[in-house]
């Protein structure tokens, strides 16, 4: 039986540089730091503060188990968006938009809650999502 996901990658063409971004504009934590035994390749993951059970793996194009490590810089930019949930879109909107982070859309209505589109360091776009109440009439 399939329980949980726990890992997801992220390609990424400069772990530090996407660690610094993920840290500094989105408030994620780092959760694990460390080499590969007898390697100097780094397993390096983040997460939400508030989410320590699921973790972002800063996944460089060295690895992989198809194509080149040049092939899969192609991967960086071009995997799915998350939704980042949020209780307050138009505030974290306004305080991530000041530290640099780009929107691609600003908060919006939507039958499922208010929302934004930004912009990773790579080109990722995800969904800022502060979901409606249950008891919420989507009109």
């Amino acid at each position: 039986m399939l329980t949980r996901i726990t890992h997801i990658a992220l390609p990424v063409l400069d772990q530090d540089e996407a660690l610094q971004w993920f840290t500094e504009k989105l408030e994620f934590e780092k959760r694990a730091d460390s080499l590969f035994p007898n390697s100097s390749e780094r397993w390096l993951t983040i997460s939400p503060k508030n989410q320590p059970e699921l973790e972002v793996v800063l996944q460089p194009p060295q690895w992989g188990l198809d194509g080149t490590p040049e092939s899969r810089q192609q991967w960086v930019g071009q995997t799915p968006g998350w939704v980042v949930v949020t209780d307050d879109c138009q505030g974290d909107y306004e305080k991530l938009q000041a530290r640099g982070v780009e929107f691609v859309s600003p908060p919006e209505e939507m039958p499922w809650g208010v929302s934004a589109v930004f912009k990773d360091l790579y080109g990722n776009r995800h969904n800022l999502l502060q979901p409606y109440s249950p008891s919420h009439n989507h009109g």
